[in-house]
């Protein structure tokens, strides 16, 4: 898997209907969540508070932390540990570059150079990247969330998660 050129180019704006789509669906998936109840972070500014405060809360942490063990399980039964640990392996040193690159990039046109939210793009996109390729192992369906949440990341977006009933996209 390699990075694609539009990770992180459309960092808040607007949802086109395809991505609203996306986090309804993820929003579905997850249960207790309203379809509609979408916050899109307008900048570098609102996102390192919104990090901030999705940092407190570790319900979607929690949440994506089950659905990780349970398609590590799926996977499991269909493959090696060590076949799982190099295909994500793969999978995330494949992508690290250009994403890294798409994160410089977004920085740059913003006039933004704050270090930790470059390391929290990086880790959040390899975050993705890792979970995408462990529902792909698991023959997860593609309605997964984990797929859904990697579609926003290659859609130049950044899923944050939820916090207070509301999901989070830069």
């Amino acid at each position: 898997m390699s990075a694609a050129p539009s990770w992180f180019h459309a960092l808040g704006d607007p949802l086109a209907p395809a991505e609203r789509a996306l986090v309804a669906g993820i929003l579905a998936e997850r249960g207790g969540l309203r379809p509609d109840a979408i916050v899109v972070v307008a900048d570098w500014s609102a996102l390192a508070r919104t990090l901030q405060r999705l940092d407190r809360d570790d319900s979607w942490w929690d949440y994506e932390e089950e659905e990780r063990e349970q398609l590590w399980l799926a996977a499991g039964a269909q493959h090696t540990e060590d076949e799982l640990q190099q295909a994500i392996a793969a999978a995330t040193d494949a992508a690290r570059e250009g994403v890294t690159r798409a994160i410089a990039a977004a920085m740059t046109r913003a006039g933004v150079a704050d270090a930790v939210l470059g390391d929290a793009a990086l880790g959040a996109a390899l975050l993705a990247i890792h979970h995408h390729a462990l529902a792909v192992l698991a023959h997860a369906p593609d309605a997964h969330p984990f797929f859904r949440k990697h579609a926003l990341f290659a859609a130049g977006r950044w899923p944050l998660g939820c916090e207070r009933g509301q999901y989070h996209v830069f």
